[in-house]
């Protein structure tokens, strides 16, 4: 070997320092994403949410296939071991171990938020909030019936088409179909607590709007 090529093997190196950064930074970025913590409610429904998580992914791609090159190339050289090669991987895989121990949102450790927030609204009467965020809760509105007691919390991340899905507090009743053409599910979470779903039959609403004159809202 002449000493150009010599020189050139010696210049190989592993992966380095930028490399295990901008691993660390992304593999950051994707453990507050699944604890859903975005930079916007919706998660990945939302436009900037969905640009993010895209961005990442790509940055992702790019890092292995650099993180490939360099350490083929630098094994191929014939130099001893670095142990720089194995911090990227490492990084990683402590990232995957975090995101499925630490615990993704939970409406029974975020209740008493829940209860402090249905505390500050007006006992009886209408209620219409926009874009309301609870812990790592975030819903696309919060509303109650002036002739209702039960508060409907309506996810953000859950909001498709007919479809909604989230909470009810209800300390009367059970939740009962608020008009024709609801397909309401839900399931009691102990006290006034309960999980929802809900599906709109707009065939059923559109007949109803035509026999009692009115616009039937949604919750």
């Amino acid at each position: 070997m002449d000493n150009t090529a010599f020189e050139a093997v010696k210049q190989l190196r592993p992966p380095g320092r930028v490399l295990a950064i901008t691993t660390l930074v992304l593999c950051v970025a994707a453990i507050f994403g699944s604890m859903n913590y975005w930079p916007h409610a919706g998660r990945i429904f939302d436009m900037l949410n969905f640009a993010i998580l895209a961005a990442v992914v790509l940055a992702f791609l790019i890092v292995g296939i650099v993180w490939c090159s360099k350490t083929v190339r630098f094994l191929r050289s014939g130099q001893p071991w670095s142990w720089m090669i194995a911090i990227a991987p490492a990084i990683v895989v402590f990232g995957l171990v975090l995101a499925l121990i630490i615990p993704g949102p939970s409406f029974e450790r975020s209740q008493p938020k829940f209860d402090a927030f249905v505390a500050t609204l007006p006992v009886t009467g209408p209620v219409r909030l926009q874009n309301v965020s609870i812990d790592a809760f975030d819903f696309k509105r919060v509303t109650r019936d002036p002739d209702d007691t039960a508060i409907y919390f309506v996810d953000d991340d859950t909001v498709f088409f007919g479809y909604i899905s989230g909470w009810i507090y209800s300390p009367d009743q059970p939740p009962q179909p608020r008009q024709s053409g609801e397909d309401l599910d839900y399931q009691s979470l102990g006290g006034p607590w309960y999980r929802f779903s809900l599906n709109f039959n707009y065939c059923l609403v559109h007949r109803a709007r035509h026999q009692s004159g009115s616009v039937p809202s949604q919750p």
